[in-house]
């Protein structure tokens, strides 16, 4: 979203400088925490990475975790988005004989990429890239050292998958603000609840037809980076497979608010991943309830041949939205690919299976989590 510039240039420099201000009154009053590197999953060739990651004071999420409550879930997310960034820290990051050193920006996060790496080895799906707090550091802090993972695609890797979060694996609600907002602020990672049969779909994808491609899975949202811990846990939780989270930043910057328009974010993410892959095909699978058809069909355009299927899981055909994402649909059949309007997930993996991508069996599997998810509902 773009205002006018003198408005919100004004609206960042206020920000910039209570920012400011409160870290240099808790600098003063000693009061500043150790700082800590926060990193995200990140994704590479062998050859080269691309890692994200944040620079944050050690705020008090921690001590939240292991209470039960509406009210303990709300001060989780309270020190989830509350949490104190910290602007222009120098993190060095190793891997593969080279090193590179990124700065944060203003509201702490960092963006790292290495080149010229040393080729990954095989069978080393997930590689660890070393990252190193140079500065700043408060006074008898230890240093703060720690390894983050790095998806590598094994040669193997018939194809990609990018797939949304809100409302295609967990349920958010998405399309209606008030039911969100209380899924976002007051259910645990715990009470979340998947959709029927996603663990044993994305398993299948991810091994592929021959069970044991290991064809690397994208996660895009427009939710915000403070949410990626939750979102990591409940992945683990209901056994759905890791891959790297693309999220967006929730700070005010000089050319936008919040993080500019939900389906820019998840374009421009999924060009990223099929620009960074050139010899990968992608599967990309959403939901009609936030625009996932049209962006989908926007990447078919932009990048003929490279798209193997699109699946759209069916929200509410009451709202018409499912009648939009029909119509989008429709042009991406016309340019050749794959493209399914889902009402369950048994569907998609039927056809998943019926074109080669899954092994047959497996559509069988996530049969048997639909009725185990149902039973247990």
């Amino acid at each position: 979203m773009t205002f006018a510039r003198p408005w919100y240039a004004g609206g960042h420099r206020i920000e910039r400088r209570w920012d400011a201000w409160r870290r240099g009154l808790k600098a003063r009053m000693g009061w500043l925490d150790p700082a800590t590197i926060q990193p995200f999953r990140g994704y590479g060739d062998g050859r080269r990475l691309r890692l994200k990651g944040r620079v944050l004071e050690v705020g008090g999420l921690a001590r939240w975790h292991d209470r039960a409550g509406v009210g303990s879930n709300l001060m989780r997310m309270f020190h989830r988005f509350e949490s104190d960034e910290i602007p222009d820290a120098r993190i060095r990051a190793s891997s593969g004989g080279r090193s590179v050193e990124a700065i944060s920006d203003e509201e702490g996060y960092f963006d790292v990429a290495l080149d010229g790496l040393a080729a990954a080895q095989a069978g080393e799906r997930w590689q660890m890239v070393d990252l190193e707090l140079l500065a700043p550091l408060v006074r008898d802090q230890h240093p703060v050292r720690l390894a983050a993972p790095v998806l590598m695609p094994p040669p193997a890797a018939g194809f990609a998958v990018v797939s949304d979060v809100d409302d295609t694996i967990i349920r958010t609600g998405a399309t209606k603000l008030l039911r969100s907002l209380r899924t976002t602020l007051f259910t645990s990672v715990e009470g979340r609840v998947p959709f029927k049969g996603i663990g044993a779909f994305y398993r299948a994808l991810e091994r592929g037809a021959g069970g044991a491609a290991g064809s690397p899975i994208f996660y895009v949202s427009s939710s915000p980076w403070n949410l990626y811990d939750l979102l990591e846990e409940f992945m683990r939780l209901n056994q759905i497979p890791s891959g790297p989270l693309l999220l967006r930043d929730l700070g005010w910057d000089q050319g936008k608010l919040i993080a500019g328009r939900h389906e820019d974010h998840k374009l421009e993410a999924i060009e990223t991943l099929v620009e960074f892959y050139p010899s990968l095909r992608f599967i990309l699978i959403g939901d009609s309830g936030q625009h996932d058809a049209a962006i989908y069909r926007e990447v078919v355009r932009r990048h003929p041949g490279r798209i193997l299927a699109v699946y759209i899981r069916e929200v509410a055909r009451a709202s018409g939205r499912d009648n939009a994402a029909d119509e989008q649909l429709d042009a991406v059949r016309a340019a050749g690919v794959e493209a399914v309007l889902c009402p369950d997930l048994l569907h998609a993996a039927a056809n998943a299976a019926s074109h080669g991508w899954i092994e047959g069996p497996a559509v069988e599997a996530v049969r048997a989590e639909v009725a185990a998810q149902k039973r247990a509902s």
